[in-house]
């Protein structure tokens, strides 16, 4: 059946990524998340984070306002999440929204979206989604991150259907980024969570924006150079690289369109890093398959044995204490 999603016209609309389109495989063997997750640290976190909307749109006249006659493809890329209330600011992978400029003008524009206010029972057939047009982008491809400014006053309709009064970095802990580099905060076992509403629901054309919770366990932390893809403002992609960064991986896989999605200890409700990537490992199994080749239709045939490779799924988070120094200095988190 096909989805009657009705667009609120309110500023602008923005877009959706993932790093690789590999299959989606469950962990064999799975840790049990050691805390239990109450639902209001569920809707604290949903609404404190937005999804990001890339919209190529054909008016290049520069016109922002919500009238403008605008002929556009929209689609979620990423996540983005509440770091602070005002100015309103959030913070993404620099992957979700490398393609646009600081200005946030051109042919490709972001904007954040999400259900209207109160709509909770995500009926996925019709949906009524509100959008806002990011004011600013900053890049800090280093630690493929990027901060959006956003302004509320652009539009009171999307000020209220978005609910950007709740959204508050307070609903969890941004401002403690454990100076001290308390490593119980990222210890091999910690249960942390996150949520996507970016991911699309049955086939990739359908972007509903229901949220998707998980729960995970922290696998293994390290310090690594990370290489990555990104599309720059031309749409050619540049190989970009995290150099000396902090790095842990968690046993669940995230969808496409996670990416800039706050992960949070479970226990402190502090942030700890932001969804990047996942990763997949061909693993050789014991099994092995005969197949019958045909060399010559018709002719003759060969018997060859493959080996079975079986593929695990984890996922790759940036540790949040990469951008601290950079976070502190610009005056987007408490010193």
């Amino acid at each position: 059946m096909k989805t009657n999603l009705k667009i609120v016209a309110v500023i602008s609309i923005a877009s959706a990524f993932s790093t690789a389109n590999y299959p989606a495989a469950s962990l064999a063997m799975s840790l049990e998340p050691s805390h239990q997750v109450s639902p209001e640290q569920f809707w604290n976190l949903y609404e404190s984070e937005f999804a990001i909307w890339r919209i190529q749109r054909n008016d290049t006249r520069g016109n922002r306002s919500a009238e403008s006659p605008w002929t556009a493809t929209h689609v979620p890329v990423g996540m983005g999440f509440v770091i602070r209330q005002n100015p309103l600011l959030l913070l993404t992978c620099y992957h979700v929204v490398s393609e646009g400029s600081e200005s946030n003008s051109g042919n490709i524009v972001f904007a954040i979206g999400r259900r209207i206010k109160g709509d909770k029972e995500f009926n996925l057939l019709q949906a009524q989604v509100a959008f806002l047009l990011i004011k600013r982008i900053l890049f800090k491809p280093e630690y493929d991150l990027a901060i959006l400014e956003v302004d509320p006053t652009q539009s009171t309709e999307a000020h209220s259907k978005l609910d950007l009064g709740a959204a508050s970095a307070d609903s969890f802990d941004i401002k403690s980024l454990d100076l001290d580099f308390d490593p119980a905060q990222r210890a091999v076992g910690t249960s942390v969570m996150w949520s996507t509403t970016g991911s699309p629901t049955g086939d990739q054309t359908h972007f509903a924006l229901p949220p998707r919770f998980f729960t995970a366990n922290i696998v293994t932390n390290y310090v690594t150079n990370v290489p990555y893809s990104a599309k720059s403002a031309s749409g050619v992609s540049t190989e970009q690289t995290m150099t000396g960064v902090r790095m842990f991986e968690v046993d669940k896989l995230m969808l496409p369109g996670t990416s800039g999605s706050a992960i949070v200890n479970v226990a402190t409700n502090k942030v700890i890093g932001y969804a990047h990537a996942y990763r997949s490992f061909q693993i050789p199994s014991k099994t092995r398959v005969t197949e019958d080749v045909r060399i010559i239709p018709g002719l003759f045939s060969v018997k060859t044995n493959r080996e079975v490779l079986t593929t695990n799924t984890l996922s790759l988070a940036v540790d949040l204490r990469n951008a601290e120094g950079y976070l502190k200095e610009l005056g987007y988190v408490s010193k």
